[in-house]
């Protein structure tokens, strides 16, 4: 069965729109974590940490893997911008 495209993929078309809607924010959090762990720096909002590079290592695992977040880890992603009930709402 061929994968369906962006265009079939809307809610009108019987796909999942908020995957596209939210791919962008997924990317940035993905590259942001990614960031924090090879620089060994914390993942900040507002210029306080929020997660230590340690946990941006287990939150990266977790969505590699499709665990659930922690309270922290949760609360820490919610503090940096990330909508995650709606980027990984199975998560």
């Amino acid at each position: 069965m061929p994968r369906p495209t962006a265009k079939s993929r809307h809610p009108a078309d019987g796909g999942d729109g908020p995957e596209d809607i939210y791919a962008s924010q997924r990317e940035e959090l993905l590259s942001r974590l990614t960031a924090c762990v090879r620089q060994n720096q914390p993942l900040t909002a507002y210029e306080s940490p929020v997660l230590s590079s340690d946990e941006a290592a287990v939150v990266l695992q977790k969505i590699k893997n499709s665990h659930p977040f922690s309270r922290k880890e949760r609360r820490g992603l919610l503090e940096a911008g990330f909508a995650v009930d709606k980027l990984y709402p199975r998560l």
